[in-house]
């Protein structure tokens, strides 16, 4: 089995791990609910929910952190591999440069549409500048090449945060220099219940809290997350919510934990690293191992 494999092998690993251990509450079955009246809104009910444990820091953040660095080093071993397929041998010079690279479509100074342009960097003397994408993938059959710049994620322009190669290249860097931020959030429904109740019109409002799986608190308050749907069956005895109104494991990538809470845009643990692992497998990996 060829080096790149290995090493998806391994973060697949990782993430069946981290989806058994999240699990439970992503079914929400590490939270309580009851019913209690709503004294600030006469006439509603208020579906409380509360975490009964938190995701323990160690080894969740950790094991991410190893999911990322596999992922982001079969991608590396991959555009190696492809280099020596077809250059051979191998100049020092291109070993030493060869990466995979991920350029997003805005530079370190906040400048859109950069993207193009930083990857496709030369010289006067038309010779890729390092640190540019030519340069990373130069000695690669020059179709791999054209594949790899039709992969980067500032094709998308201002959606290149949305491209899975980028949020693996974003959260790999972040988990270079520090653990990432593990949190999970939970909120309170206030439904009205009383004559006349219309679920189209009268819409449930949520309002939660935001736990630091690090022990951090990032508020003292209650911090609005948003609405979530509800299950058909409204009746108060059989009342049920989405398992996600209770509880959603998430990962914060703000730069800092002293950021107010609203600012809280971290995205879901499993579903962000599945997509990452489901993008290379069946649209990077098969892409390019044709040139191998």
């Amino acid at each position: 089995m060829r080096d790149h494999l290995l090493k998806i092998q391994r973060a697949k690993e990782h993430l069946d791990w981290i989806g058994t251990y999240l699990k439970p509450w992503i079914e929400g079955k590490k939270h309580s609910q009851w019913l209690e009246p709503d004294d600030l809104l006469p006439g509603n009910t208020r579906l409380m929910t509360k975490l009964t444990e938190e995701p323990a820091e160690y080894p969740l953040t950790v094991k991410i952190g190893e999911f990322l660095h596999n992922m982001r080093s079969s991608l590396d071993l991959l555009a190696y591999e492809l280099a020596v397929a077809y250059t051979n041998p191998l100049p020092d010079d291109i070993a030493e440069s060869s990466e995979f690279p991920i350029f997003g479509d805005e530079d370190r100074q906040g400048n859109v549409g950069t993207g193009n342009a930083a990857f496709h960097l030369k010289t006067r003397k038309g010779v890729p500048v390092p640190g540019s994408g030519l340069h990373k993938i130069r000695g690669m059959d020059a179709r791999a090449q054209t594949e790899i710049e039709r992969l980067q994620p500032y094709k998308r322009g201002s959606l290149f945060r949305e491209d899975p190669l980028w949020k693996l290249h974003e959260l790999d860097r972040i988990n270079k220099h520090r653990l990432l931020h593990v949190v999970a959030i939970s909120g309170t429904l206030a439904l009205r219940m009383g004559a006349g109740y219309d679920p189209a019109r009268d819409y449930p409002f949520t309002t939660g809290d935001i736990h630091s799986n690090s022990g951090i608190a990032l508020s003292d308050q209650s911090t609005t997350i948003g609405s979530f749907p509800l299950r058909p069956d409204i009746r108060i005895k059989k009342m049920k919510v989405h398992p996600y109104a209770a509880v959603e494991v998430v990962i914060d990538n703000v730069p800092s934990l002293t950021e107010a809470p609203d600012l809280f845009k971290g995205p879901p643990v499993v579903g962000t690293l599945a997509e990452i692992h489901s993008h290379v497998v069946r649209m990077v990996i098969p892409t390019l191992t044709r040139y191998l």
